[in-house]
């Protein structure tokens, strides 16, 4: 897209022309598509499930959870929980750009116009382009999951079992997986934010010294960390089963070497996903550095002139440059200390914790420690397990 096929209100046009009426017409969300309804019902879906399952444990089982499929009622929880930390997604968005717009940290070439309203219309930009990426997402991710389940009713039909069962099954996850392709397509979308940008008149501006701590960079990182953490909860999932399998759930133990591979290959992705969209920012932090850079070097002819010219002036006047000495030495320790990245110090530690500890079960497998663990693991159960 050109840079002319964008064009954001000016301030002249917003103040002059445009009404009230019109400027909250603008401002005002759009309504959920019927794509955002159907969700609603799968969730409520989702949810009864999860109460009709429960239900049947407690009447098989009683408190017995070692006989319960603890490993479809966790999957349950772990899909309801994605997708409401998906839905969030978009209020998230919204709420980055808006604090973009209000500390400057993007610059719109018509800057006049009310702050809300080139949010806005960015944010209705964003929008438009996701909602051609996530239909067709989540039909993909459709298509995957039918090729890959049916062989279910394959065998429902080849083994005299109920048709209508697996069919139910097979209808859940096809609807599953077409609402989870959308918010995957609306998160690549979102992830793509750099070619909006690159493709308006919107220019990404690092401020050193910003209390931040990131140049005024900090909602950036703090959303794609937001993002990315959306693929920790089914890493989180298949990491605690790995532990688990040991301890009392052998019957799940053929799933142990391929949830491991998912495991890989979801951190993988979730680590793609926090640092590919912040390259973009990476490098314009960089330019923005190197110019600020120049800045601190003509700051530094100055600093050393103040302080030989601090040892001749007389008392009256060194408390007017030691002042002046102070506030250049802390500008140009500002420069230098600007960071490249626009990830905060607190989410870089919790980006690196979480994924320390996902990381685990690969890091004892690799080490040849499976074994070890399982042992640790049976001894434990004999110990604290229900005898």
């Amino acid at each position: 897209m050109s840079k002319r096929e964008i064009r954001f209100i000016d301030g002249t046009r917003a103040g002059a022309r445009w009404g009230e009426a019109q400027m909250n017409a603008l401002l005002k969300p759009p309504p959920p598509t019927v794509a955002d309804r159907m969700e609603r019902f799968f969730l409520l879906g989702l949810y009864a499930l999860l109460a009709l399952v429960l239900a049947d444990q407690i009447r098989r089982h009683g408190g017995a959870l070692g006989s319960w499929d603890l490993m479809f009622v966790s999957g349950l929880i772990a899909a309801i929980a994605g997708f409401h930390a998906a839905g969030r997604l978009r209020g998230r968005m919204a709420h980055m750009l808006e604090r973009l717009v209000d500390r400057k940290a993007l610059v719109f070439e018509d800057g006049d116009a009310p702050p809300e309203l080139l949010t806005q219309q960015l944010l209705q930009e964003v929008e438009r382009r996701a909602m051609h990426s996530t239909h067709r997402t989540g039909l993909v991710i459709a298509g995957m999951t039918l090729l890959a389940n049916l062989w279910l009713v394959f065998l429902a039909l080849e083994g005299g079992e109920a048709l209508g069962y697996a069919v139910f099954w097979l209808g859940l996850q096809l609807v599953g997986a077409y609402l989870a392709g959308r918010h995957f397509g609306r998160a690549i979308t979102y992830g793509r934010l750099s070619r909006l940008l690159r493709s308006t008149e919107i220019t990404v501006r690092a401020q050193p010294g910003h209390p931040d701590g990131v140049a005024g960079l900090q909602p950036v990182g703090e959303f794609y960390f937001f993002q990315a953490m959306l693929l920790a909860i089914p890493a989180a999932h298949l990491a605690l089963w790995w532990f688990l399998i040991p301890l009392g759930w052998e019957r799940y133990a053929r799933w142990q070497t391929t949830y491991l591979i998912l495991l890989l290959v979801i951190l993988t992705l979730e680590i793609l996903a926090f640092i590919l969209p912040l390259r973009y920012f990476h490098r314009q932090m960089i330019l923005a550095k190197r110019t600020a850079l120049k800045e601190a070097d003509r700051l530094s002819q100055e600093i050393v002139a103040l302080q030989k010219k601090l040892t001749e002036v007389g008392s009256g006047e060194q408390r007017q440059v030691s002042e002046r000495l102070d506030l250049l030495q802390e500008r140009y320790r500002e420069i230098e200390k600007m960071p490249t990245w626009p990830v905060a110090m607190q989410t870089r530690k919790r980006f690196t914790a979480s994924n320390l500890s996902l990381f685990l079960p690969i890091g004892i497998k690799i080490l040849g420690l499976s074994e070890l663990w399982a042992e640790m693991a049976n001894a434990l159960w004999n110990v604290v397990g229900p005898r």
